[in-house]
């Protein structure tokens, strides 16, 4: 009975973070083509060992992150543009303590010109 209890209110939390915006899952969207850039990256990876991989990118943009996750509690985000590559956000994403800034979604775009257009589609 306690773990039948247990379950719904389980399934109640998570309905509710969903309602709210409050989860957020880093991904990928897109695939990056074999032996580019992208191809070398990982979800989770820090910004500094993603410019040791594959360079600085060809422009950037930071602004507020439109869901402020309950867990991981970031705040900022920062894309960067990568000609004939796409789009790579990072949040501030507070891990044991310590904010790291972490490679949340990989956006592969070939056609992609490297630079902020200025129009924000939703990478979340």
């Amino acid at each position: 009975m306690n773990r039948l209890i247990s379950i719904k209110f389980l399934i109640v939390i998570v309905l509710i973070s969903f309602l709210f915006g409050c989860i957020t899952t880093p991904k990928i969207i897109g695939t990056p083509a074999s032996g580019s850039k992208f191809s070398k990256l990982q979800l989770g990876m820090g910004i500094k060992q993603v410019f040791d991989l594959i360079g600085k990118p060809n422009d950037s943009s930071t602004h507020m992150a439109s869901n402020h996750n309950i867990f991981t509690k970031h705040v900022t985000q920062q894309d960067l543009f990568y000609k004939n590559e796409g789009t790579l956000s990072f949040a501030d994403v507070l891990h044991d303590g310590v904010v790291k800034n972490t490679l949340i979604t990989i956006k592969v775009d070939p056609n992609t010109t490297g630079y902020d257009t200025g129009y924000k589609d939703s990478l979340f």
